[in-house]
């Protein structure tokens, strides 16, 4: 039997859109089991036949061959010829004050609104559980009917989660890859297309590398992104945006 806490499953969620952190390791998100139960929040951990839910891992992935149009993303300087896309997709995007999210993996989905700096209500499904989850700064509220909330204040990882969720685009991938794409056809619509690799393969040596893939589809219109398919060693993620500043989006606690 091991320990299942409900935050984490949150956490796990939400750090599968943590494309710019280059960490070289971190603990693997195995899938909940099927028969795993979301219990209320609690200081103490609830004990169930579910897996402990952790972070994505970046596992070690073997070296492949750089493609011929790639380009490295710059530490500072002007964003020229394709990177010119990169800058206003970042650009467009980042400015947006709220947006619809839908953040899907193997065995967990969390989808609702986030309302920057740091406000989230959605809902999350897990082993076939269903819960109602609002997060307000550090204040987290939890309910499994929609009618009665648990509520924990303080963790201070829930202003991690917030702060990925105000970088749609990371803005720490200096260095990273960039490799442009033809354009594609995503609900009817076309859309532009381009592919993110953090980590350094090296060559030289021959050696494995720590390296996370992330491919951006953004409205061509509005420059603003629309899907982002994240693969990080055996993980996927595939988070869909939309509905940017509509003003009807709101986050309040639960009374």
């Amino acid at each position: 039997m091991k320990k299942i806490y409900v935050l984490p499953l949150i956490i796990c969620c939400i750090l599968l859109v943590s494309c710019g952190e280059n960490s070289p390791t971190a603990a693997k998100s195995p899938s909940p089991a099927p028969n795993a139960t979301i219990r209320p929040l609690t200081t103490s951990p609830v004990t169930t036949g579910a897996v402990t839910a952790a972070t994505i891992a970046i596992s070690n992935a073997t070296a492949t061959p750089i493609p011929p149009n790639v380009i490295t993303i710059p530490a500072s300087g002007s964003y020229t010829g394709s990177l010119e896309v990169f800058k206003k997709v970042f650009e467009a995007t980042g400015k947006a004050n709220s947006y619809r999210f839908s953040v899907v993996s193997t065995g967990v989905s969390l989808s609702g609104v986030f309302v920057k700096p740091d406000r989230i209500s959605g809902n999350l499904e897990t082993g076939g559980q269903k819960a109602q989850v609002v997060l307000i700064g550090k204040d987290f509220y939890f309910s499994v009917d929609g009618k009665s909330w648990q509520k924990s204040s303080g963790d201070t990882s829930l202003s991690d989660i917030t702060a990925r969720l105000n970088e749609v685009i990371p803005s720490n991938l200096a260095g990273s890859q960039f490799y442009p794409q033809s354009d594609e056809k995503l609900d009817g619509k076309d859309v532009g297309v381009f592919v993110i690799e953090t980590g350094s393969p090296n060559s030289a040596l021959g050696t494995a590398i720590n390296k996370t893939r992330m491919t951006y589809k953004y409205d061509k219109q509005t420059f603003q992104v629309v899907l982002v398919q994240v693969k990080s060693g055996s993980s996927d993620a595939e988070i869909r945006y939309s509905d940017y500043d509509n003003p009807t989006h709101k986050v309040e606690a639960p009374a």
